[in-house]
């Protein structure tokens, strides 16, 4: 059974997608803590908040839709102020106009500061085919 800040992350997270899916995110600043390491495909980043803007704000990319799947979802608490979450996600994007299928495993680590949790990393990995 999960506790209360097990779920607390895991919803952290899923209204971290819905934000960028519906371009909250840009509105209201996200949730991350500035600037953020994150690491991907293309290579490993310290991302500010203007760069980030400028990926999701162009229409270069689009989050369609996404499922995360939470019977394999993993939240580990690390102390009372940081937690790491790992999950599977589908996603369905849009890059350049062109329909995009990805499925990866994504980690996010989440502080909480003054009251508020915040993204601290995050990092996806392509899942492998059979995965």
């Amino acid at each position: 059974m999960a506790t209360a800040v097990q779920s607390e992350i895991l919803q952290l997270e899923k209204r971290y997608w819905d934000a960028i899916k519906s371009g909250r995110y840009l509105r209201h600043g996200g949730a991350h803590r500035r600037p953020v390491p994150r690491g991907r495909p293309q290579g490993a980043t310290l991302m500010d908040r203007k760069q980030f803007r400028e990926i999701w704000s162009t229409d270069d990319w689009r989050v369609r839709s996404f499922t995360i799947d939470d019977r394999n979802a993993s939240v580990r608490p690390i102390g009372n102020d940081v937690a790491v979450v790992a999950y599977r996600v589908n996603e369905e994007l849009e890059q350049q106009g062109k329909p995009q299928q990805i499925e990866a495993y994504d980690t996010s680590v989440w502080v909480r500061e003054n009251g508020s949790w915040r993204c601290a990393a995050h990092t996806e990995t392509p899942a492998m085919p059979g995965a």
